[in-house]
């Protein structure tokens, strides 16, 4: 399926730079936009690290200019601090009538399914790898996964 769109969710970052994790979510995405010419992208994060003086969207623009996407095919979305306004900022950045997919590491699709339901869009997950040093982020969403199964948290 060809989407119009593709989302990007922020993740760790360091020293203004993406962590592992975001880097091999930021490498699927271009991976596909390089596959799909016509297809944009939404970086979606706001200011989340005290160790970084810009917003978890402008390192992944960054790096994805580094990987050779051209800036006229990113758009910024620097406000979210959560992954449910990740969604819900994509939506009124897009609006209703886009074909969307999102990416994220493996180890939290099922989570951003369900928080994707909640902010009431209905986008396609494209699933990266989980990254080295994920193991605590692995653990955190299996801890996460019961209580959100419940709507306790999301």
């Amino acid at each position: 399926m060809d989407f119009d769109y593709i989302l990007i969710l922020g993740g760790p970052i360091k020293d203004n730079k993406p962590s592992d994790i975001l880097f091999q979510r930021i490498k699927t995405g271009a991976d596909y936009l390089k596959a799909h010419p016509s297809v944009r992208v939404v970086v979606s994060g706001g200011m989340t690290a005290k160790s970084c003086s810009v917003s978890e969207a402008e390192i992944m623009k960054n790096t994805l200019l580094e990987l050779e996407i051209e800036e006229d095919r990113i758009i910024l979305e620097e406000k979210a601090m959560t992954t449910l306004e990740n969604f819900k900022n994509t939506r009124e950045l897009l609006g209703d009538n886009v074909r969307i997919a999102f990416v994220t590491s493996k180890f939290h699709i099922w989570r951003s399914k369900k928080i994707m339901k909640k902010a009431g869009v209905d986008y396609i997950p494209i699933s990266a790898p989980n990254g080295e040093h994920s193991l605590r982020f692995r653990i955190r969403e299996a801890f996460l996964k019961p209580l959100a199964a419940v709507g306790i948290i999301w």
